[in-house]
């Protein structure tokens, strides 16, 4: 991959097929290697990380533009929503990282195509969606207030809801979310549990999903995923 770094913005172009490899494909996976994607956000995985690894699982070239924390507003009007990432296909926007996630992973077969075992991949990630929500408000918090306000997260949905997908993981054979192979849910499960069990967040134990061990094992099996592991290595790993 070829980096290139500017004042606000780091570019990263992850490579694709090439013309050669074209030949003997279907008319969408040809599609798919001559569009063009960027993948705008903040140089952080947040609600972006999902989507990165989708791309690199399917090994379909775009753009990691990550942007300063200091251009957003200006950027900020032009997005669909005023929020990011916000994808752009062919120079079109796509916003709603949920959105962009699903049609990633439709692209790279990370989406299922029984319509109920897509339907139980929306679930999953519908809720992964609902236990974070009620955290977002806590970063503009401080001290005590924070404090407070999370511990009551811990005996709320951060956990409840992890708890009901647990269940749900154990109901579908306790390998994967939805279907037989790996989607975008387990990707999500991924990056949320991953975030949540890095004790980066303050009054955040790591230890909140020691319990639930599919959760813990699914998050192992996505980590080890060659692309996974090689896209957070490369990309999301500040080094030293």
């Amino acid at each position: 991959s070829n980096e290139r770094t500017s004042d606000n913005a780091r570019h990263t172009n992850v490579s694709g097929g090439s013309a050669k490899q074209l030949i003997g494909m279907s008319e969408q996976e040809q599609k798919v290697q001559t569009q063009t994607f960027k993948l705008i956000y903040f140089n952080i995985g947040g609600r972006a990380l999902a989507t990165r690894l989708a791309f690199a699982v399917g090994n379909i070239k775009f753009t990691d533009e990550r942007i300063e924390f200091g251009s957003w507003p200006a950027l900020k009007p032009t997005t669909p929503f005023g929020c990011i990432p916000v994808l752009e296909v062919d120079g079109v926007p796509l916003a709603q990282s949920n959105a962009m996630l699903r049609y990633v992973g439709r692209m790279a077969n990370l989406y299922p195509e029984d319509p109920f075992q897509a339907a139980k991949c929306d679930e999953a990630l519908y809720a992964l969606y609902d236990a974070g929500a009620p955290l977002s408000p806590t970063f503009r918090m401080k001290g005590e207030e924070q404090k407070k306000a999370r511990e009551a997260l811990l005996d709320g949905p951060l956990v409840k809801t992890i708890e009901a997908i647990e269940k749900g993981l154990q109901a579908n054979g306790g390998e994967w979310l939805a279907g037989d192979s790996m989607s975008v849910a387990d990707l999500s499960c991924f990056c949320f549990v991953r975030w949540l069990q890095s004790g980066k967040i303050d009054h955040i134990p790591p230890t909140l999903y020691d319990h639930l061990p599919g959760i813990n094992a699914l998050v192992k099996k996505v980590g080890t995923n060659a692309a996974v592991a090689k896209w957070i290595d490369e990309h999301e790993t500040k080094k030293k």
